[in-house]
């Protein structure tokens, strides 16, 4: 799918999508607060644009970092706070689909059901450093539920973290939703948003 960022996509008509959802959540005027997640993983066969065309594979973190950063100004500027989702590490296979059928049929699993821990804070420990910092946004990280310091799990518990390749199944959202909740309540009263 699309990135929320308006300036660096997937192609021209995820920017132009980015670029109306923008301007309609800077014009909303109920609206206090915009959480933005979205998928960070930028996959190495999906093309990323941006206005000057196709971005280098060993560019895209940066730029994302840099169009994140320029999201959040929009926003901000708008008079409203913003809280992000941070990366979660995807298993990019039917995690709960396959190994259910495998299980139901008495066959071993045939793929290993989480990566190592190492090689998703290599992808993403940039961006999570980066926003972990700033101090004028509130930053979920969803990895700190999901991983632990060996291993980020796509099955823990007997459950599924996902429902296919890349979406939170909803039986693990209670797992999520106590650190999702105190950033969310801190990041109000920093704000001074009456609720």
């Amino acid at each position: 799918g699309c990135l929320p960022t308006p300036n660096f996509n997937i192609d021209t008509g995820c920017m132009t999508a980015a670029r109306i959802n923008l301007d309609a959540v800077k014009q909303a005027p109920k609206a206090k607060m915009v959480i933005i997640g979205f998928n960070w993983d930028l996959s190495e066969s999906a093309t990323l644009v941006n206005e000057r065309g196709n971005v280098r594979l060993q560019d895209r973190e940066a730029a994302l970092i840099a169009e994140m950063d320029q999201l959040i100004r929009e926003i901000q500027s708008s008079g409203k706070a913003v809280l992000i989702t941070g990366p979660i590490a995807t298993p990019k296979w039917d995690v709960a689909s396959e190994t259910s059928r495998r299980l139901a049929f008495g066959h071993s699993l045939s793929r290993k059901t989480s990566i190592d821990a190492k090689k998703f804070h290599d992808q993403f420990d940039a961006a999570i450093d980066h926003f972990s910092n700033r101090k004028d946004i509130g930053f979920l990280r969803p990895d700190l539920t999901q991983c632990d310091q060996d291993e980020c799990y796509f099955i823990r518990d007997g459950k599924s973290y996902f429902s296919d390749g890349n979406h939170l199944a909803a039986v693990v959202l209670p797992d999520f939703s106590e650190s999702f909740s105190i950033i969310y309540r801190e990041w109000v009263i920093k704000s001074g948003i009456k609720q």
